[in-house]
């Protein structure tokens, strides 16, 4: 675009010293010369190439409906904070299929970030724990509240790769549209606040298609037009959603199931 309307001004003070002249010297030639120019530049501005503001980044979760009557099933599973810790909780005897949105609710502390984290620590490790049986084809994603599975010795571009292995062009159009300009791709993510390490987890997770997307509280860094955003896109998940919040207008609609960590146990 530069070049070309370097281009453009260029023809156009010759059109205009073109123009003096002719009147100057009452020249018809110059005066010729003078229209031919003004068309020309009038066709390369016609053709200049477009600037625009880019495509801004919309937190858009895409899902995946898996044909299955048992995506993830717990059976007396103990849910602690740390494997030698006390026991938080104990789920008996829970199962999500397809088209399930499930809230999990409960008071501060009584385990519910605790039971996301080892569902993930199971998918992503191998990590076994007792009564933990997730589908072997489900692709899951996963929004920590701590936004400690980000590797804050990781640079941001390098950071979004392990969100299905995306090309450089892909990764790096995704932060700048996010707001991340160029000269800070290679910054690292500890050196990011909270919100903008919670923005490029969002945008992780916007890159891939899942089966099952756990989140645990989702809202806390986001600003009202990030709600919205999240509470449209949990509309149109096809995937089956696991929900740790305390904002109750997501839990009432989007959930349709609901489960109570309360008294040592886990019920719908």
């Amino acid at each position: 675009h530069k070049s070309e309307q370097k281009e453009i001004d260029r023809i156009e003070k010759s059109a205009k010293r073109l123009a003096v002249w002719g009147k100057v010297y009452d020249n018809e030639d110059l005066a010729r010369k003078d229209k031919h120019m003004e068309k020309r530049k009038d066709r390369l501005v016609e053709q200049q190439t477009e600037l625009t503001q880019g495509s801004p980044w919309t937190l858009t979760l895409s899902g995946e409906r898996m044909q299955a009557n048992r995506l993830l099933a717990l059976e007396n599973t103990p849910v602690k904070a740390q494997p030698h810790l006390p026991l938080l909780f104990e789920v008996i005897h829970q199962q999500i299929k397809s088209g399930d949105k499930v809230a999990i609710l409960g008071r501060n502390g009584s385990g519910k970030s605790s039971l996301m984290r080892m569902l993930w620590a199971a998918y992503s490790d191998g990590y076994s724990v007792g009564g933990i049986v997730l589908h072997p084809k489900a692709n899951i994603g996963y929004y920590d509240q701590s936004l400690e599975q980000l590797n804050g010795e990781e640079s941001l571009l390098d950071a979004l790769y392990s969100y299905g292995n995306l090309t450089e062009e892909v990764r790096k159009r995704s932060l700048i549209s996010a707001g991340f300009p160029f000269n800070r791709h290679e910054q690292k993510v500890k050196e990011l606040s909270g919100g903008e390490r919670s923005r490029l987890l969002f945008i992780g997770l916007t890159l891939a298609n899942y089966h099952l997307l756990m989140l645990d509280e989702p809202t806390n860094h986001l600003d009202l037009e990030g709600n919205e955003e999240l509470f449209e896109t949990l509309r149109n998940f096809q995937g089956v959603a696991l929900v740790v919040s305390h904002d109750r207008r997501l839990i009432d609609s989007r959930c349709n199931r609901f489960w109570l960590v309360s008294d040592g146990k886990l019920d719908e």
